[in-house]
């Protein structure tokens, strides 16, 4: 009786306190209660879960945020349900951990500044840091935000998804009806991800339907992905020439996969300056308008500045205009206008375009370590035009004679003419330590060259040159006879062979890429393809890693080797630099591929990411299994290393990794299983998973098992032994890359004495049938105990969405004490996308089991992201809240969450007497 009464008082704390101003003791039923109340200056909080509402008007000062919010985390969602937007803001605001989805603004006058799916910006400075904008919607501008107020707007840490607009789907920030004498307002974005752009309402061409637009008003990016986008450009800065001056930065930016019948990349029209740096555009569709020079990837008129600094333009697409002179159609159109541009150290190549397949020079513009090949032109739709250039064209703006010079460059196999003819009569050009060759230099030529292959090195080990064009085709045959310490250099491509690695201390890696000239240029893409004809069709896996390649390193190498008198020898790799010249060239430069002072993602080269060639996220190796019945990768009692490697299925069917042997310890390092279909049986008998662990003692350290398709059995199977998983993630980022095994006991099945340990680890948005992790601990001993450490379980959900979004324990020993264990970890369900909710921080059915009590604690569960323990002195925190660690900050605040309530209720009547 007495615990029935604490649960229900305890359930009851928690859904009274749903929204309160910091200092207050009132409870707010909705946001709009407490933004009424509140003064300047106050911050209200908002408890964890879903809030439906809509319109609410913010006209004072005020920060917003979740109360438990921490970076990264968005434990509150406002759900708008399609009835209106979320905030209409007047004043200095600042939100901060919020999900904003499902906000409608229909009505607008789009020429005003109308708009705002989500959130409508009239006045004041926002800032918006660690949201989620999801499925929002407006007629007007800014399917997301609108920015219509003279005052700043920035955006941090945030993620845009699927909204929609006339005008601008995710970010639309302008002034309306500015003059020269107007502020100039500035909109930054910093370190966020935009997916899945709609302009649906109109917006044929785009002259502002950009996924992020800034009109009339300075721009600001740096570390954006923009991904995806129909009848969208990726970024747009555009002035009438009627409002204030105003400026454009763009670094450290990718926009790809964009389709638009407009400038599909980006289009700078009248900021001055325009500055990028270390910007990419790949893979972005424009599919022509009758205006020429709109057909473009990256579009610059009208700028009396700009310069474009490292990046790569690939793999971008035009269908050119539609009729007379427009077939423009370059992946960079600088037009009408008497620009001085500066080019430097860009990477253009192997777009297809109608008009000029390069560069479109419309003022003075000087290229310097330029590389500009492999573009195709379409056929001309106007005869006329025939001679525009496959690399470079002029274009005459008004008033203004094109002339282009070019430093240290290479120009080479573009459509012909690759110079636009008339530019060399008029003496526009001029040519500096430039090469410009009909085709490029082959990658490689085969025969007897590297010569002698394998190349001795000073320590007395050999490194091979395998695989296409090379002396050495058959990869197989180099691993039979190369010797322990061997470096086997794989040239790029696809190779369906069946590999066993079985000497130590080989390392077996992708040459670099052909072309670079320094460690960002990554590694040649390579991928192994389970055979299923010819010689070896029964071995059943793309590789197998045995027990005598101990030491043997697969993928990405090491970055030093520890010799035998202790010393540390950095691991040198080989660039051949030129155009195409492949890692083994006698003028070959070797760079040291260790840095020990990075500390995050962007300091590191590809290289050192494990990341194939320029551009983009691909890993450099890749192993496929290829039928329904085998794995693209095996081990058996390996101690090897497996790293940065992409593992996955094809056509459809096939696992990912199988673990075998009880002295297996392979370490598998920042891989990636993906793509996999469950279902099958090897030859031998193992069932086919994404990962299946038989014994042994594997470590999964920073990997990644997303988007896997299973049966029963689970996406990952274990059975016995005691694998190790450190900061990796099991399930999606979203629900777009979720694990889906609706029919499996759980997502990670645990059996027959499996006990694995997982720490600093996020397992997210899976579905399952009984729970997320199954463990049956029914032939555990009593110290076999499964571990999470540091983890969080985010938005997983079973078939019943009542129970098991974390745990499913089943055990056939009666009153054994609990072989699950939870130390300092987190989970969040969200109830609208089917979790188990049942009104408390940490929902009761979660985790099911038949142990009593459900599951042990070590340090108590956290309401908010998991922080290490900084209290140096007093009483140490049950658990973390998403600042300091530390209790005591609030009176009578036991575990440190940021609020006094049944929690710690429950923590002082556990110390009583004690």
């Amino acid at each position: 009786l007495i615990i029935g009464s604490f649960s229900l008082f305890l359930a009851a704390a928690s859904l009274q306190a749903q929204v309160e101003i910091a200092g207050s003791s009132t409870n707010y039923p909705d946001i709009q209660s407490a933004v009424n109340d509140a003064v300047d200056g106050d911050t209200i909080l908002i408890q964890s879960g879903v809030h439906y509402e809509h319109d609410v008007l913010v006209d004072r000062k005020l920060t917003i945020k979740a109360r438990s919010h921490s970076s990264g985390q968005t434990p509150v969602t406002i759900d708008a349900d399609y009835q209106g937007r979320h905030f209409e803001i007047t004043d200095d605001v600042e939100l901060i951990g919020i999900r904003l989805r499902h906000g409608l603004a229909l009505g607008t006058n789009i020429n005003a500044g109308g708009g705002g799916g989500a959130i409508q910006h009239d006045a004041g400075s926002l800032s918006v840091t660690d949201c989620v904008f999801l499925s929002n919607e407006t007629d007007g501008s800014g399917g997301a935000i609108m920015s219509a107020s003279l005052d700043d707007l920035t955006v941090r840490t945030s993620v845009f998804r699927n909204n929609a607009a006339f005008w601008g789907p995710h970010v639309y920030a302008g002034i309306f009806g500015g003059d020269d004498s107007t502020p100039d307002k500035l909109c930054t974005i910093e370190d966020c991800g935009f997916y899945g752009a709609e302009s649906t309402f109109g917006a044929d061409w785009g002259e502002r339907s950009g996924a992020i637009t800034a009109w009339e008003c300075s721009l600001y990016m740096s570390d954006v992905i923009i991904d995806g986008g129909e009848k969208t450009t990726g970024i747009i800065a555009y002035g009438s020439g009627q409002g204030p001056s105003f400026t454009a930065t763009v670094i450290n930016t990718v926009v790809r996969n964009m389709s638009n019948g407009g400038p599909s990349g980006a289009h700078f029209r009248r900021p001055s300056p325009v500055i990028l740096e270390n910007v990419d555009f790949l893979d972005n569709q424009c599919e022509g308008f009758i205006t020429p020079h709109y057909n473009s990837t990256l579009l610059v008129n009208l700028v009396d500045s700009f310069e474009y600094r490292g990046g790569e333009l690939s793999g971008n697409t035009s269908g050119g205009a539609l009729q007379g002179s427009g077939l423009d159609g370059a992946p960079i159109c600088m037009s009408d206008t008497g620009t001085n541009s500066v080019l430097t150290d860009l990477d253009i190549h192997d777009n297809l375009f109608a008009g000029s397949g390069g560069i479109m020079a419309g003022g003075t513009v000087t290229l310097e370590r330029c590389n500009i090949y492999n573009n195709l032109l379409r056929e001309p739709i106007d005869p006329d035009h025939s001679a525009y250039g496959g690399a470079i064209a002029r274009r005459f703006g008004f008033n203004v004679s094109p002339t282009i010079r070019l430093v240290d460059s290479v120009i080479c196999g573009n459509s012909e003419p690759q110079i636009n003819a008339s530019l060399t009569e008029l003496d526009m050009i001029e040519l500096v330590d430039t090469m410009v060759m009909t085709d490029c230099a082959p990658l490689y030529d085969g025969g007897d060259f590297p010569d002698p292959n394998p190349v001795p090195n000073a320590d007395g080990t050999n490194t091979w040159y395998v695989g296409n064009n090379t002396q050495f085709p058959v990869i197989q045959i180099v691993l039979d006879v190369c010797q322990p310490g061997d470096e086997v250099v794989v040239m790029g491509g696809e190779y369906v062979e069946s590999l066993r690695m079985d000497t130590p201390d080989v390392l077996l890696r992708p040459s670099t890429t052909p072309g670079g000239s320094d460690a960002d240029a990554g590694f040649q893409r390579i991928v192994f393809w389970n055979p299923t004809e010819g010689f070896g069709i029964d071995t059943g896996h793309a590789i197998k890693i045995g027990p005598g390649a101990s030491g043997a390193v697969i993928g990405r190498p090491a970055e030093f080797t520890q010799i035998a008198n202790g010393d540390m020898v950095p691991t040198l790799l080989p660039f051949g630099g030129g155009v195409a010249d492949p890692e083994f060239v006698a003028d070959a430069v070797y760079i040291p591929f260790c840095n020990i002072g990075y500390t995050r993602l962007s300091t590191m080269t590809r290289c050192q990411r494990g990341l194939s060639g320029y551009a983009g996220d691909d890993l450099c190796t890749e192993f496929w299994s290829r039928s329904i019945n085998n794995y693209a990768l095996r081990t058996e009692n390996s101690t090897a290393t497996v790293s940065h490697c992409a593992v996955k299925s094809q056509n459809g069917f096939g696992g990912g990794a199988l673990v075998t042997g009880e002295m297996d310890a392979t370490a598998f390092v920042q891989c990636r299983i993906t793509d996999t279909y469950s279902g099958g049986t090897t030859e031998d008998g193992y069932p086919v998973r994404a990962v299946a662990i038989y014994d042994g003692n594997p470590t999964f350290s920073g990997c990644s098992v997303s988007r896997n398709l299973a049966g029963p059995g689970g996406v990952i199977h274990q059975s016995g032994g005691a694998a190790v998983w450190i900061g990796s993630l099991i399930g999606g980022r979203g629900y777009d890359d979720m694990n889906n095994a609706p029919a499996s006991e759980g997502i990670y099945v645990m059996v027959d004495g499996a006990h694995p340990r997982f720490f600093n680890c996020t397992i997210r948005c899976n579905l399952s049938r009984f729970g997320t992790m199954y463990f049956d601990s029914t032939d555990n001993g009593d110290d076999e105990y499964v571990l999470f450490s540091d983890t969080q379980f985010l938005e997983n959900t079973t078939v019943s969405s009542q129970y098991g979004a974390v745990a499913w324990c089943v055990d056939q020993e009666a009153g054994r004490s609990p072989l699950i264990v939870f130390d300092r970890c987190w989970w969040f369900n969200d109830e609208n996308d089917a979790g188990t909710q049942s009104g408390i921080t940490r929902w009761e059915h979660d985790v099911s089991s038949n142990y009593f009590p459900t599951y042990r604690v070590l340090r108590d569960l956290s309401s908010g992201r998991i922080q290490g323990d900084t209290s140096s002195a007093g009483v140490q925190a049950e658990g973390t809240n998403g600042s300091s660690g530390q209790a005591g900050l609030v009176p009578a605040d036991l575990n440190g969450d940021g609020v006094v309530d049944g929690m710690d209720l429950a923590i002082l009547l556990s110390r009583w007497g004690s």
